[in-house]
């Protein structure tokens, strides 16, 4: 009885070791700098601080303590996105890529408002 608890117990607690491929995976939140590290073809997801609104039409920019990024999308494609504005808080995941020798993201997949104003 005990060698069985002890078969069943080592063969769940591998369980954790083997990934299931059905199960979604989580991108890990970067810093601007760090995200930009990762290069033109990357989809990655980072947290920043928005520095214009709609001024600029489809391009909004975001900075952290140690670099920023520029942001490409339509709003009507990405919920949310049309309504930021300089100050807000974001989670964002997006492609990114050359555009004219700077790097942006390109297309914007996703993006989450953490908080308003926090300039």
């Amino acid at each position: 009885m005990t060698t069985n608890l002890l078969l069943l117990a080592g063969l769940l607690g591998s369980a954790a070791a083997f990934p299931n491929p059905d199960e979604p995976t989580v991108p890990p939140v970067l810093s601007v700098k760090a995200a930009r590290t990762a290069g033109p073809g990357a989809t990655v997801t980072l947290r920043a601080v928005v520095i214009n609104g709609a001024e600029l039409g489809n391009v909004r920019y975001v900075q952290d303590a140690d670099a920023g990024l520029a942001l490409y999308a339509q709003a009507a494609k990405v919920p949310g996105y049309g309504e930021l504005r300089a100050g807000d808080s974001i989670q964002v995941t997006g492609v990114l890529k050359n555009y004219n020798g700077l790097l942006e993201m390109d297309p914007v997949q996703s993006v989450h408002t953490l908080g308003r104003n926090t300039k």
